[in-house]
C-alpha cells in the first residue's frame, strides 16, 4: 500500500495537495522525494510568501530556484553589494513568476528598483511601504535610462501600497502612479497628507514637499473606471476631503479603510454612504466621532456590505445593534471595545435570529457580554471565527454552549476570560452526576407545572439557574468539551489559576496551528509537553509570562514540533542558556524568537545564537536596574504562509 501512494503520478499528487493548507503541505511533502517535487508545482505556491533580507545570499536563491515563488518580500534591504547581488539573482531566477513584490522598510536605490521591475513582466502588486529613501527625489523613475528600462512593466499592476512614507509628495506620487494606468487598489496608510496646502507653500514648492487630498482626488478622477479599493487609515483625512473623493463621478468603490481617522464624523460618512453604494468592505475602527447615525446610513444605503469594522467607536450605543441586524449580507462584524452597548441589546438582536449570515464575530473587550448573550451566539452554527477576549463575565456555561454547537469554529479567542473553570476542558471534573440529575428533575417538574421559561429553575441559585436554562436549550450539554471543536486552528486562552493540570492535559486539538497560553499561572512543562504531542501542526506558540515553564518543557516542544516557526517565551524567568542551545540543535524551522525580559538569559548568549543562526529573527527587550530598556531586532530570512486577517482587515 505504501508503494502505491509513492508511485502516484505527479498530477494526482498535486491535486491532493490542493486540499491541504500550507502547514499540511509542508508535512506531507516529507513523505518521499516524488511528493516533495510535486509540492513545488507552481500552482501550489500561491499561498507562500518568500521573505528575503540582505543576509540572504545569492547562492541560497539558486538552491531554491525551482520553487518559482509568485509572492516575494524584501525586508530591510540596504544599498550594499550583497543586496545588489541578491536582487540580480532573484530577478534572473524568478523574474517571470513574481506577481507580488514588496520592499518593506528597505533603503534601496532608484536604479535597483528599476532593474528588478524591468525583469518582472507579470507583476500585479507592488508594495513600497516605509521606503523613505526612494521618495527623497521628486523625479522618481523619470530619468531617461530608467524610463526606458521599466516602460510598460507596470501596466498589469493593480495593487499599489505606499504606506508610512513620510516623504511622499504630489510630484513623487505622480512620478510613480503615472506608470500604473490600471490601478485597482491604492493604500497610503499612515502617510502625512494635508487637506489643504499650507499658506507658506505655493506652486512648485507645494508639489515637491507635501501630498494633498485635493491632488489625490484629481488622480482618482482619472482612474474612476478601475479603482475599487482605497486605504486612508491613520491619516488626517477630514469630512471635506472624504466628501470630495466620495462624490467623484463614476467612482464605485468596493472597499474603503478609514481606521484611526479621528477627524471623520457622521457628516462625512453620510456622504460616503449616499455616493458609494457598492461598498462591500468598510473599516471604521478607531473613528471616535461616528455614532449610531453612521450605522443607520450604512444599513439604509450599503446593501451589499459584507465586512464591517467599528471597533473602538465609543459613541455607538444600543441603537446601532438594530441597524447591524438589517444588514442581511453581513459576513464579518467587528464591534470590539464598544463600551456603551449593553448585553441586553445583543441578546435581543440575537434572539430575533439576526446575523444568520455572519461567519466572523469580534466582541473583544465588550464587558457587558455575559452567558445569556453567548448562549444566543451559540445558535449561530455557521460561525468560523469568534473573539470574546476579555469578556470577563462569561463562565463555564458559555464555554459548554460554544463547544457543543459551534463545531465549525476555526479560531477562538478567550484571553482574559478568567472565570472559566475545570469542567470546560474536562468533563470528569465538572458538575457531579447526582447534581446534574437533580437539575434535570427540576426541569421536568417545572415543565409538568407549566412554568414559563422565564421562571425556569427559580428555586435554585442564580448561577445554577443559568446552567439549567442552558440544559433546557441543549441536549446533554456537559458531554461536550473544547475538544469537540475539531476544526479549531487558532486558540487564545489565558489559563486561570482555577484550571487544574489534569484538565489542561486532556485538551487534544490536532489541527491547532496558533496557540496562545500567555499569562497562564498553572502552565507547567508537563502540560506543554502534552500540547506538543497533541498538536502536530503547531506553527506559532506563545507562552509569555508563564513562570513555571523551564528549559525542559521548551526543549521538548522544539524537538517534537517540526513545523514550529514562531515562539514567544518572553518574561519566562525559568529559561536559561540551555534553551538557546536546544534551539541551535533542533529548531531548523524556527524563524522568530521572542526572549524579551527573560532574566536568566544574557545578552552575550543571545548574540551568540544570532551568529549561529543568521536566519532567525530574535526580539530581546533588555531589563535594566533603573528601568531603562533596549530593543534589538535581527533581520529575518524565511519562507512563510501567506496570511489573511481572520476578520478580513489587516491592521
Amino acid at each position: 500500500m505504501d508503494q502505491f501512494w509513492i508511485c502516484l503520478p505527479e498530477h494526482v499528487v498535486c491535486y491532493i495537495f490542493t486540499f491541504l493548507d500550507a502547514a499540511e503541505k509542508k508535512l506531507v511533502s516529507q513523505v518521499c522525494k516524488a511528493w516533495y517535487i510535486a509540492s513545488l508545482h507552481p500552482r501550489l505556491q500561491d499561498e507562500m510568501v518568500f521573505i528575503l533580507t540582505n543576509r540572504t545570499s545569492s547562492q541560497t536563491v539558486k538552491n531554491i530556484a525551482n520553487r518559482c515563488p509568485p509572492n516575494l518580500t524584501f525586508l530591510g534591504l540596504d544599498s550594499s553589494c550583497n543586496t545588489k547581488q541578491l536582487l540580480s539573482a532573484v530577478t534572473y531566477e524568478w523574474g517571470n513568476s513574481i506577481r507580488q513584490l514588496s520592499f518593506k522598510a528597505s533603503a534601496i536605490s532608484e536604479a535597483d528598483l528599476a532593474k528588478v521591475i524591468s525583469q518582472c513582466s507579470n507583476l500585479q502588486c507592488l508594495d513600497l511601504s516605509s521606503c523613505d529613501s526612494l521618495f527623497l527625489t521628486s523625479n522618481l523613475l523619470n530619468k531617461p535610462d530608467v524610463h526606458n528600462l521599466i516602460k510598460d512593466k507596470l501596466w498589469n499592476v493593480g495593487d499599489v501600497r505606499l504606506c508610512n512614507n513620510k516623504y511622499l509628495s504630489n510630484d513623487t506620487f505622480d512620478s510613480l502612479m503615472s506608470r500604473v494606468p490600471n490601478i485597482r487598489s491604492l493604500s497610503i496608510r499612515g502617510c502625512h497628507i494635508q487637506s489643504t496646502t499650507a499658506t507658506y507653500l505655493t506652486g512648485h514648492a507645494a508639489s515637491t514637499c507635501v501630498l494633498t487630498f485635493h491632488h489625490l482626488a484629481e488622480f482618482l478622477s482619472e482612474q474612476v473606471m478601475t479603482v475599487k479599493a482605497l486605504d486612508f487609515s491613520e491619516t488626517g483625512i477630514e469630512d471635506k476631503s472624504l466628501t470630495l473623493i466620495a462624490e467623484l463621478p463614476n467612482l464605485h468603490l468596493e472597499e474603503l479603510h478609514l481606521a484611526s481617522c479621528r477627524a471623520i464624523t457622521d457628516a462625512g460618512m453620510d456622504r460616503v454612504c449616499r455616493n458609494q453604494t457598492q461598498l462591500t468592505c468598510l473599516n471604521l475602527s478607531g473613528c471616535v466621532k461616528i455614532s449610531d447615525h453612521s450605522l443607520r446610513m450604512i444599513a439604509e444605503n450599503l446593501h451589499n456590505v459584507k465586512c464591517l469594522n467599528v471597533t473602538e467607536c465609543p459613541l455607538l450605543s444600543d441603537d446601532c445593534i438594530y441597524w447591524t441586524t438589517v444588514m442581511k449580507n453581513l459576513e464579518e462584524l467587528q464591534m470590539g471595545n464598544c463600551v456603551r452597548i449593553s448585553g441586553y441589546a445583543w441578546k435581543s438582536a440575537l434572539a430575533n435570529q439576526a446575523f444568520t449570515s455572519v461567519t466572523a464575530l469580534h466582541l473583544g473587550y465588550c464587558l457587558h457580554i455575559n452567558d445569556e448573550v453567548v448562549l444566543e451566539i451559540a445558535k449561530l452554527f455557521q460561525l468560523k471565527h469568534l473573539d470574546l477576549s476579555f469578556c470577563s463575565n462569561i463562565t463555564n456555561v458559555s464555554m459548554h454552549a460554544i463547544s457543543a454547537n459551534l463545531v465549525k469554529l476555526e479560531s477562538l479567542f478567550l484571553s482574559g476570560c478568567l472565570n472559566i473553570e475545570n469542567f470546560v476542558l474536562n468533563t470528569s471534573e465538572g458538575i457531579s452526576q447526582p447534581e446534574f440529575a437533580c437539575r434535570k428533575q427540576v426541569h421536568r417538574n417545572d415543565m409538568q407545572q407549566g412554568k414559563s421559561s422565564l421562571h425556569y429553575g427559580s428555586n435554585i441559585p442564580p448561577e445554577q439557574n443559568q446552567v439549567c436554562r442552558f440544559e433546557r436549550q441543549y441536549v446533554e450539554p456537559f458531554h461536550y468539551t473544547i475538544n469537540n471543536l475539531g476544526r479549531l486552528s487558532t486558540l487564545s486562552l489565558n489559563v486561570s489559576a482555577t484550571l487544574s493540570v489534569a484538565s489542561l492535559a486532556e485538551v487534544i486539538l490536532p489541527r491547532i496551528r496558533y496557540l496562545d497560553l500567555s499569562d497562564s499561572l498553572n502552565l507547567t512543562d508537563a502540560i506543554l509537553v502534552q500540547f506538543s504531542n497533541s498538536c502536530p501542526l503547531l506553527e506559532d506558540l506563545r507562552v509569555s509570562s508563564c513562570c513555571k515553564i523551564t528549559d525542559e518543557g521548551v526543549s521538548y516542544v522544539l524537538a517534537h514540533s517540526a513545523l514550529l516557526t514562531r515562539l514567544d517565551v518572553s518574561r519566562c524567568d525559568g529559561l536559561t542558556s540551555a534553551c538557546l542551545q536546544t534551539i541551535c540543535t533542533w529548531s531548523r524551522s524556527l524563524r522568530y524568537l521572542d526572549v524579551s525580559a527573560c532574566r536568566r538569559l544574557h545578552v552575550e548568549e543571545v548574540e551568540s545564537l544570532v551568529v549561529k543562526m543568521p536566519h532567525l529573527q530574535i526580539r530581546q527587550q533588555l531589563l535594566r536596574d533603573k528601568g531603562g530598556s533596549q530593543l534589538g531586532i535581527v533581520p529575518i530570512q524565511l519562507v512563510t504562509a501567506k496570511r489573511r486577517s481572520i476578520f478580513g482587515f489587516n491592521y
